[in-house]
């Protein structure tokens, strides 16, 4: 029982789980491969990081560094406050009890499953969004969407707040998947008063396990999440790599173009397997197959991980292969159940 009086569980679907996937399929964890997240499956390289980063407590100047970095690579307008975090995640658990009262939130659906989930666990009324919304307190929008590959435009999300946000709302816009087209983010566009952007290290940068995200927007906001997280939320290792990565210009350009390229592959691909290819994101792909949950049983014998989702039976997601023998293992196990 949670505190509100009612049973509440997490959503079963997440991705990357390989020991599950092991436990029922069999195969050696180290020769499957996971597609089942989007996250840049080569990774940017680590760097040597002084013992100290490890042997102190994270110091303020490194922490500047990083938000300076971290603004300068989002291109983040100096109206907008900054905070770090110990990955995305962490924000979207936090953000629900920043307000000390119940909140109507309606959400863009369908869409990453954790937000609904943490508001709803907070005592929050959740409701999706639809033509017939109208004042919500907060709407949430993850832009490019997860699992669809929908981007928005300032002008629609202009229009959203216009048609669907009470007076004094706020607007929270999770841009994890948006480093691969920052020129559409619209941190550039929209006012940091009553607007928040969520934004993450991990999945461009393929360091998930790093633990690294960021919000921005509204002062008043950033600062009670700062509260919230409390001193050194972010580690002085992934403070040292962040700033490094941030600033490695040849490295995100040459990236940039390699996902390109690999997302344009891995459309072709499963549009030949019969997949109806939704709008992709780089970093991952959805498609919709007449048999997908065969399509995924049959993909987990061949010890290829993808992700499902329970609200829509007949989509799969999949990351980007690493390496030329994920590729064609990919392609083989596709035509072999075709």
């Amino acid at each position: 029982m949670s505190m509100f009086g009612e049973s509440y569980e997490r959503p079963v679907y997440h991705g990357g789980d390989l020991d599950s996937a092991c436990r029922i399929y069999g195969g050696d964890k180290s020769k499957w491969i996971d597609l089942s997240t989007g996250i840049n499956p080569i990774p940017y390289p680590i760097p040597t990081i002084p013992m100290e980063q490890w042997a102190r407590l994270p110091e303020s100047a490194s922490e500047q560094k990083l938000l300076a970095a971290a603004r300068d690579y989002y291109k983040l307008p100096d109206t907008y406050h900054v905070v770090g975090a110990p990955g995305t995640q962490s924000l979207i658990q936090q953000m629900p009890n920043l307000f000390g009262r119940t909140l109507k939130v309606s959400i863009v659906k369908p869409t990453y499953a954790e937000h609904e989930t943490c508001w709803r666990y907070a005592g929050h009324d959740v409701l999706p969004l639809t033509d017939k919304t109208i004042a919500a307190d907060v709407i949430i929008a993850v832009n490019p969407n997860n699992p669809t590959g929908k981007t928005y435009s300032a002008s629609e999300l202009t229009d959203l707040k216009a048609k669907h946000l009470a007076q004094g709302g706020l607007l929270i816009l999770d841009e994890a998947f948006m480093d691969i087209c920052p020129d559409q983010s619209t941190a550039h566009t929209l006012p940091s008063e009553s607007t928040i952007i969520l934004k993450s290290f991990g999945k461009f940068f393929g360091l998930a396990g790093l633990r690294l995200g960021f919000a921005a927007g509204d002062k008043t906001l950033i600062e009670k999440l700062r509260s919230k997280l409390g001193p050194w939320a972010v580690s002085g290792p992934a403070a040292f790599v962040g700033s490094k990565a941030y600033s490695d210009t040849k490295w995100i350009t040459e990236t940039n173009i390699r996902l390109a390229k690999d997302c344009a592959r891995l459309n072709k691909i499963l549009q030949e397997a019969n997949g109806k290819v939704m709008t992709s994101a780089s970093l991952f792909v959805t498609a919709e197959f007449q048999d997908a949950p065969l399509l995924f049983e049959h993909l987990c014998r061949h010890h290829i991980l993808t992700r499902p989702f329970s609200y829509a039976e007949n989509w799969l997601r999949f990351g980007l292969p690493a390496n030329e023998e994920q590729w064609t293992r990919l392609e083989q196990a596709l035509g072999d159940f075709n």
